[in-house]
């Protein structure tokens, strides 16, 4: 058989497409021609070639999904840590406020009337501000761990208190509408 048929029968082979009797014919001609099978050769490189890149791009583009996830959670979770921020600071504000009335009505300046709600809030708006730093400094801080468990602790106990206000709320909303009366 002609090399020019055999050539243009490789890729059909290589790619394991041609009936059985094609593939003998090859294989024998291969086994004889030099030339065809130096071809055979640089075609199969070729292919694991571009097999072997397309691997590494269905790789970039895992990676790349993986960081874009990654950046969309960091985002989120700062603006969390923003919200968790403020609303320490609100609180704490609040309750060392709340707690210095009842020092000022009691009269004297005593540590009786110090709400520990307070000092808690204050604590929490003190670890948000250590997360701050450390994400505008880049994580410098080298406390990562336990910053961030701790604002996520923060988070959680703010979460679960919402959940149990609203629930009290709500049973004291039906407690309300069927006694017929006020709390």
């Amino acid at each position: 058989m002609k090399c020019k048929i055999i050539c243009d029968l490789l890729p059909m082979y290589i790619d394991e497409v041609c009936s059985d009797e094609t593939k003998e014919v090859v294989e024998e001609h291969l086994k004889t021609c030099s030339e065809c099978r130096r071809e055979y050769e640089q075609m199969k490189a070729e292919i694991s070639l571009n097999e072997a890149e397309d691997l590494d791009e269905k790789e970039l583009m895992k990676k790349g999904k993986e960081t874009m996830m990654e950046y969309v959670k960091d985002k989120v979770y700062r603006k969390w840590i923003l919200g968790d921020t403020i609303l320490n600071l609100l609180l704490s504000v609040y309750l060392f406020a709340y707690g210095m009335k009842g020092m000022i009505e009691e009269g004297g300046v005593t540590f009786e009337g110090i709400n520990i709600g307070g000092t808690y809030c204050g604590i929490l708006f003190a670890v948000n501000l250590i997360y701050w730093v450390q994400y505008l400094r880049k994580g410098d801080l080298g406390i990562s761990n336990s910053v961030d468990a701790i604002c996520k602790w923060s988070l959680g106990l703010k979460f679960v208190f919402v959940i149990c206000a609203v629930t009290v709320a709500v049973a004291i909303g039906f407690y309300v509408m069927f006694s017929g009366g006020s709390v």
